[in-house]
């Protein structure tokens, strides 16, 4: 008999953890969640040790992050993440969710909102994004203003120089 494989969902932030976790066990599978910038940020390969069982690691980042000025440093360091994660025997997949543009853009896209400061109310960016995170409920709110799921993390960052397939994680039924 096999072992049953688990996720492990590295995700850019709290909002995208937010969502990953509102999402689990309805349209995604459910998983553990590590806040972790993949596109900034230096995988140690003490991270590699955290894993010990079989895993498929799901990798949400920003689309946007590779039109910054240091997009060529930030695919570096997404390459260099890549390889860490290939050393472990327990990876059996890496699967890497690239946001059009962000989250919010996203969040557009796959519901009835024409734009994200609409969820809450007005106010700055910066305030949503702490209302979306602080928000008990933001599956029913996204659920009553159309959200599609078949929308959700659906369309290829075509300006990204990676040509990675993108894949959306169903549950099976």
């Amino acid at each position: 008999m096999s072992k049953k494989v688990t996720f492990f969902y590295l995700v850019e932030g709290p909002c995208e953890a937010k969502i990953i976790n509102a999402l689990k066990n309805k349209y995604i599978n459910s998983g553990r969640i590590k806040t972790f910038n993949f596109l900034t940020k230096k995988m140690s390969k003490a991270f590699i040790r955290e894993i010990s069982q079989e895993v498929n690691i799901v990798i949400v980042f920003d689309g946007d992050v590779l039109k910054r000025t240091h997009s060529t440093i930030n695919l570096k360091i997404f390459d260099n993440n890549i390889e860490i994660l290939k050393t472990s025997n327990y990876i059996k997949e890496i699967i890497l969710v690239s946001q059009c543009e962000n989250l919010e853009d996203e969040i557009v896209y796959s519901s009835s909102f024409s734009h994200f400061s609409e969820i809450f109310g007005k106010g700055s960016l910066k305030e949503h994004k702490h209302e979306f995170c602080r928000c008990k409920n933001i599956l029913n709110i996204l659920e009553n203003n159309g959200f599609e799921i078949q929308k959700f993390w659906s369309r290829e960052n075509i300006k990204s120089s990676k040509k990675e397939k993108l894949k959306i994680l169903k549950k099976d039924k």
